[in-house]
């Protein structure tokens, strides 16, 4: 399946899912999360990527605070959030996609 072209910000962020669809996603940019000495406050996006696997601490977009625990290597995460917590986030490399 080729990619429409479109008036808006696409990008092709995995191959397929698994019906064998192109995976699209809109958005306009990406962003490292850096939580290394303080809270990401500016998390506002449509998913995380996680380069290097662990724990990261998140306030959803209409839900309360939760850590999601063992996340693998190169996880692409479908969330809406917030916020990501300097404490309780060991995963690094993340990166917001706006």
């Amino acid at each position: 399946m080729a990619l429409k072209e479109e008036n808006v910000s696409t990008k092709r962020v995995g191959t397929v899912d698994s019906y064998n669809n192109d995976v699209i996603y809109q958005g306009s940019a990406f962003e490292e999360i850096d939580v290394s000495s303080n809270d990401y406050e500016d998390a506002k996006g449509f998913g995380v990527f996680v380069g290097t696997g662990g724990n990261i601490a998140i306030q959803g977009m209409n839900c309360g605070e939760v850590t999601l625990t063992n996340i693998p290597d190169g996880s692409w995460l479908p969330i809406r959030i917030t916020k990501v917590f300097n404490s309780g986030t060991t995963a690094t490399g993340l990166v917001i996609y706006r």
